[in-house]
C-alpha cells in the first residue's frame, strides 16, 4: 500500500471511530497475541545463544517492545471496543516487531529503517510523545512493510462493523414498530376510558419517550452504517493496483493527499466521497468477494 494512501485512509476512517469486537474478531486478536507470545519466546531463545553483550542488549530492546505491544493489544481486547485505527496501528506494530524479531541477524544489527522503527516504538513505550515526523516515519514503515496485510485487517474489521450496525438497525426498527403499535393501543384504550385512569396517560408518556429515543438511535445507527460503507469503499478501491483505478479513484486519492497534509476538506470533497461510496459500493462487493472472500450482501440489507 502506498504510504500516503495508507495514512490518508487512516485519517479519513478516523481514529475515533469505535469498533465493537465480535467473537470471531476476538479470536483473531487472540491469535495475534499468541503469535506475539511465540515471537517473544523465539527472541528469548536467541538471546540465550547470543555471545556478545551488545547483541544481547539489542535483542532485549526488541523483546521489550514486543511485550509492550502485546500488552497493548490485550488491553484493547479486554475493553471489548476500541478506536478502529488505534486497533489497526497496535496490531500492525506488533506484527512488524514480530517480523523484525524473527529476521534479526546473528550480529543483532538492524537496518536503518528497522532500527528507527524500533527506536520510535521504544520512545512511545517510555511514554514520550511522538512528533508528527515520528508518526509519519512509523506510518511509512508500516505501510511499506505491511501494506496489504494492514488493508486486509482493516477490511475485515470494517466488514464486521457493517454487520454489527446492520443487525442493530434491524433490531431498533423492529422495536420501534412494536412501540408505535403499543402506543396506538394505549391511546385507544385511554380514549375509551375517557381519561378515568391516570395509569394510561403515564404509559403513553413512557411509550412516547421510548419511541423518540428509538428514532434517535436509528438515525445514529444509520449514520454509522453509512460511514462504514464509505470507509470500506475507500479502503477496498484505493488499495488496488494502479492499473485497476479510474478517474474517480484518482480524485479520491487527491482528496487523501489533502487529508495527509492536514488541509480541511471542502463541502464538495465530502459530497464527492459520499457519491463515491454510492457509486462503488456494489462493485466493491465484487472486489471483496474475489480478493478476501468477504460477501457484503450477507452483511448489509438490500
Amino acid at each position: 500500500m502506498i504510504p500516503f494512501v495508507a495514512a490518508g485512509i487512516g485519517l479519513l476512517v478516523g481514529a475515533g471511530v469505535m469498533y465493537i469486537f465480535e467473537e470471531k474478531d476476538k479470536d483473531a486478536i487472540k491469535t495475534a497475541i499468541g503469535e506475539a507470545d511465540r515471537a517473544q519466546q523465539r527472541m528469548q531463545d536467541r538471546l540465550k545463544e547470543a555471545k556478545q553483550r551488545e547483541v544481547q542488549l539489542r535483542g532485549e530492546r526488541i523483546s521489550l517492545v514486543l511485550q509492550w505491544s502485546k500488552s497493548r493489544l490485550e488491553t484493547l481486547l479486554a475493553k471489548n471496543e476500541a478506536p478502529l485505527m488505534q486497533l489497526q496501528r497496535v496490531w500492525a506494530t506488533g506484527k512488524a516487531l514480530q517480523r523484525i524479531a524473527d529476521a534479526i541477524p546473528a550480529s543483532g544489527e538492524l537496518n536503518s529503517a528497522e532500527q528507527t522503527f524500533v527506536d520510535l516504538v521504544l520512545k512511545a513505550q517510555r511514554g514520550d510523545v511522538l512528533t508528527r515526523v515520528d508518526r509519519a516515519q512509523v506510518d511509512d514503515y508500516l505501510a511499506t512493510t505491511l501494506g496489504d496485510t494492514m488493508r486486509d485487517f482493516l477490511e475485515d474489521r470494517i466488514a464486521s462493523a457493517l454487520k454489527v450496525h446492520n443487525k442493530r438497525l434491524r433490531i431498533l426498527q423492529d422495536e420501534l414498530i412494536t412501540t408505535e403499535r403499543d402506543l396506538r393501543t394505549a391511546r385507544m384504550r385511554l380514549s375509551v376510558e375517557a381519561g378515568r385512569s391516570g395509569v394510561g396517560a403515564t404509559a403513553i408518556a413512557q411509550l412516547e419517550d421510548r419511541g423518540a429515543q428509538l428514532k434517535q438511535d436509528i438515525d445514529s445507527t444509520r449514520r454509522l452504517l453509512q460511514e462504514a460503507e464509505r470507509n470500506i469503499v475507500v479502503v477496498a478501491r484505493l488499495t488496488r493496483p494502479d492499473e485497476a483505478k479510474d478517474e474517480y479513484d484518482r480524485i479520491a486519492e487527491r482528496i487523501l493527499e489533502r487529508v495527509v497534509r492536514n488541509e480541511l476538506l471542502s463541502d464538495e470533497d465530502w459530497e464527492f466521497l459520499s457519491a463515491y461510496r454510492d457509486m462503488y459500493f456494489l462493485p466493491v462487493r465484487e472486489i471483496l468477494r474475489a480478493r478476501r472472500g468477504i460477501d457484503l450482501a450477507d452483511m448489509v440489507a438490500a
